[in-house]
């Protein structure tokens, strides 16, 4: 009869797992702002592929912002003082509260309009659709979690 017996160190895997318990909320932050990155990234690609208005739209643009914390939640988003992003992203049509008509000037003149629709340009729906719809946030998140176990277990490749 051959026989193999095998001694693990258990105590080291102990201590290490035990490290992995507490630095599992700080991993899980590294890996959903990993995600978040790439999704802010793909947003501003969606807005230079539809050839975004650079005076109008440049506050969305720039104000894109995302967070993660240790409580294993995030967030991305477009800062308040881009506050028309919304209708950018879903369209709108605007109506006069108050009065009967909207007045806009438009080359030195006033044009009186009922209502005003302005068209949806998504650009960050697309974007977290095309991650979390899909197996890319997952690829992504475990790529991030194996580089971590790696400095976990102390395994450089």
């Amino acid at each position: 009869m051959v026989a193999v017996k095998t001694d693990i160190d258990y105590k080291q895997f102990e201590k290490q797992l035990g490290d992995m318990k507490h630095k599992m909320p700080s991993i899980a932050k590294k890996m959903m702002n990993k995600v978040n990155s790439l999704i802010k990234k793909e947003a501003r690609k969606n807005m230079r592929a539809r050839k975004f208005d650079k005076t109008k739209e440049t506050g969305i643009y720039k104000n894109l912002y995302s967070y993660s914390k240790k409580d294993f939640s995030a967030k991305i988003g477009i800062k308040k003082i881009a506050y028309y992003s919304i209708f950018v992203e879903n369209g709108a049509n605007v109506t006069a509260k108050n009065y009967k008509y909207l007045t806009f000037k438009i080359n030195n003149n006033f044009v009186k309009v009922k209502s005003v629709t302005i068209p949806a340009k998504p650009f960050l729906k697309p974007a977290v659709d095309m991650y979390w719809n899909s197996n890319k946030a997952s690829k992504e998140m475990e790529a991030v979690f194996q580089k971590e176990l790696n400095k976990l277990f102390g395994e450089n490749k």
